[in-house]
């Protein structure tokens, strides 16, 4: 099993997590924090009373879930060593597990897991800001879309109106030229009888 990887199988399980731990029992001359790793061996054979600190100093331990999510002790005090290894090893599928990863100690795999989470968050953030800037370029692209084909809609009518009045005017125009091309060039009644008594 390679560092930190376990089997879809094995989450869920107090064994593989992280925060499976052993609670220093003493607050006398132990540095804080007292939550020690338990290593392979010691979830393998349910050793979870000692703990070497430093060279020459030795805490007296219990097992502890860091997340508090299982008693441990109880089981372990209630029920006996056999029990507390069954606890261990069975599929609570606890919602809190996180892979075991030797050297951490639960404190450690803790702040791993608060780092991960914001980085997913952050992730997240970015996407959703992405995808709103997206939106929001998408609504405008189709907006000015919108508000050029009005702008072409009204030139065209614009263009259509003032062909017809040219039309209009044009001919409006044409009519009052041959109207008076008319009235010019004919002879008034007075004109008419003047003519015909001189003999023009």
């Amino acid at each position: 099993m390679s560092h930190g990887r376990y089997e879809d199988a094995a989450k869920g399980r107090c064994r593989s997590c992280g925060f499976l731990s052993k609670h220093g029992r003493d607050t006398v001359n132990f540095p804080s924090p007292r939550f020690y790793e338990v290593e392979h061996s010691e979830r393998v054979y349910g050793r979870f009373t000692r703990h070497v600190v430093s060279y020459g100093m030795v805490a007296d331990t219990e097992p502890m879930c860091f997340m508090g999510k299982i008693n441990l002790m109880a089981i372990l005090q209630n029920e006996g060593d056999a029990k507390l290894l069954e606890a261990i090893t069975a599929d609570r599928k606890c919602e809190a597990w996180y892979p075991y990863m030797p050297g951490l100690s639960p404190k450690e795999h803790y702040e791993q897991l608060i780092m991960q989470r914001l980085e997913a968050d952050r992730r997240s953030y970015e996407q959703r800001t992405e995808e709103s800037r997206r939106r929001y370029e998408k609504e405008m692209t189709d907006a000015a879309e919108a508000d050029r084909r009005r702008f072409d809609a009204a030139n065209e009518s614009r263009n259509r109106a003032l062909i017809v009045a040219s039309i209009i005017i044009g001919g409006i125009i044409g009519i009052a030229q041959i109207i008076a091309a008319f009235i010019l060039n004919r002879e008034s009644f007075t004109d008419q009888i003047m003519r015909r008594l001189v003999g023009h």
